[in-house]
């Protein structure tokens, strides 16, 4: 078994395809129709390794299920499955710790291959599935080698996450949303709200204005 799998989706049928998929692909997987429903399995069971959590639930919304969620389980990844994210929710998505956005409508193939991308960064962050532990990854450094994420931008000490300093690297070569898409393995939605949240932590409204900024603070090159 590759691991475990919780889907929390109000969607009967979203929910049965993804569940067989995910199953036929070697997880286990446990259903929960609704946020409280979530709630109470995981008042029963281990910590998931992954969470796939639509967004707009009936009763109790997906943000409030998400918050809830990764209090009790706080090394688990978290996969939000809808129809029509905006970018306010994709950020506060990222703040809690979301690993990536699927957009509805999905096939199964996409639903299991981003399980798979999750279950592999989790193991690459050292919180193994199934085998023994990997070393973490290396820093991102700038010029001085002091490491990108740890560097305040303000006086109130605001950083970049180890992802948007990835982001941030990529927009210096002039890549595309897209292009950083593809390079980090993430969706577009993903990628727009980091660019948004790198852009609001360095006090820049462009992506040519962070880079210029981030060269002028020794950032990069």
């Amino acid at each position: 078994m590759k691991g475990t799998v919780l889907i929390v989706e109000d969607e009967e049928n979203l929910r049965f395809f993804a569940s067989t998929g995910l199953k036929r692909a070697g997880w286990q997987v446990y259903e929960a129709d609704s946020g409280q429903a979530a709630l109470a399995i995981s008042d029963n069971l281990s910590p998931c390794d992954i969470v796939l959590l639509d967004l707009h639930l009936g009763g109790m919304d997906g943000l409030t299920v998400l918050r809830h969620l990764k209090e009790r389980w706080p090394e688990t990844l978290f996969i939000i499955i809808t129809a029509y994210a905006t970018l306010d929710s994709a950020i506060e998505g990222l703040r809690q710790g979301v690993f990536d956005y699927l957009r509805k409508p999905l096939d199964v193939s996409q639903i299991v291959a981003c399980v798979e991308r999750a279950s592999s960064s989790k193991r690459a962050q050292n919180v193994s599935l199934t085998g023994p532990t990997q070393p973490p990854p290396q820093p991102l450094t700038g010029p001085d080698h002091t490491p990108l994420h740890t560097i305040p931008l303000s006086e109130e000490g605001d950083t970049l996450t180890r992802r948007e300093a990835e982001v941030l690297l990529l927009l210096a070569e002039s890549a595309t949303n897209r292009t950083i898409a593809e390079r980090l393995d993430i969706s577009l939605i993903t990628v727009k709200s980091h660019v948004t949240n790198l852009l609001r932590k360095m006090g820049v409204s462009s992506r040519i204005e962070a880079v210029t900024r981030a060269r002028e603070m020794g950032l990069i090159r």
